[in-house]
């Protein structure tokens, strides 16, 4: 559907189960760059979050289309960088509570059974070793936490200089009101700009994920930001019972 660059308008596009009201849709919003934002309502009892990693495994990659038909999420976002030699993830994966890989930096994005997101220092993860959480992916560099700014990327061990180029970015949010925000943003931008737009869309926490070439983001049968390589791991949404639910096509409203 086509949008007007300079508008202040979004067009919204929603995963609606008719008889909770929709606990996933899609809004391009504008802050100076185009910014394509999934909103989750992780409060609904039909909403479960995963890491999900490539059919081969730790170690290997997968197309993102591959992985979407495979697994067939309501939504999903780029997970964890890697290493494009050895395609491991640099991040901790965990996966019902069992640690699937252990990588080396990067905070912990980690959502429970009930329903809550988490962000939690690798420090206190490796010590707990991601038992008590249902999904975790290590992502960064850390941009909010508990409201203030928090992107320190050397601080977190994150050295890359290509992490300090513009590039174009996705990140993990979680606002006040329990909800989570997937976001892209295709055009090249900086970390701190990212930051911005994550505090503008009412996160109070927020973590960076992979990017540039990387970059990902999928929503109910639209690829709004397609990877232009193969990915190791993506955070997906899931709608539990999906035969209740459908498409639906919003109204175009202000942002």
């Amino acid at each position: 559907m086509p949008f007007k660059m300079g508008a202040v308008f979004a067009l919204v596009l929603t995963a609606l189960c008719p008889a909770f009201g929709g606990p996933v849709n899609y809004t391009l919003r504008n802050f100076g760059v185009p910014t394509h934002v999934v909103t989750v309502d992780l409060s609904s009892p039909y909403v479960s979050v995963r890491a999900q990693v490539a059919a081969g495994g730790i170690g290997t990659t997968e197309s993102f289309h591959s992985m979407l038909r495979r697994t067939r999420p309501v939504a999903a976002v780029t997970g964890t960088f890697f290493d494009p030699k050895t395609k491991l993830p640099i991040g901790d994966i965990a996966v019902d509570g069992q640690l699937i890989c252990r990588g080396m930096i990067g905070d912990g994005i980690c959502f429970t059974k009930g329903g809550q997101l988490e962000i939690v220092s690798r420090a206190d993860g490796v010590a707990n070793n991601w038992q008590n959480y249902d999904a975790v992916v290590c992502g960064g560099p850390t941009l909010l936490m508990d409201g203030q700014w928090a992107l320190y990327p050397r601080d977190q061990g994150f050295r890359d200089p290509a992490l300090f180029a513009k590039r174009p970015r996705t990140a993990v949010g979680h606002t006040y009101n329990n909800k989570m925000v997937l976001v892209s943003v295709n055009r090249p931008i900086h970390l701190r700009t990212l930051g911005k737009i994550m505090q503008k869309l009412g996160c109070k926490d927020a973590v960076s994920l992979d990017g540039g070439s990387s970059t990902g983001l999928w929503f109910n049968g639209r690829i709004l930001s397609e990877p232009a390589r193969r990915l190791t791991n993506v955070v997906a949404v899931h709608i539990n019972n999906p035969l209740r639910g459908q498409v639906a096509s919003g109204p175009v409203s202000r942002s």
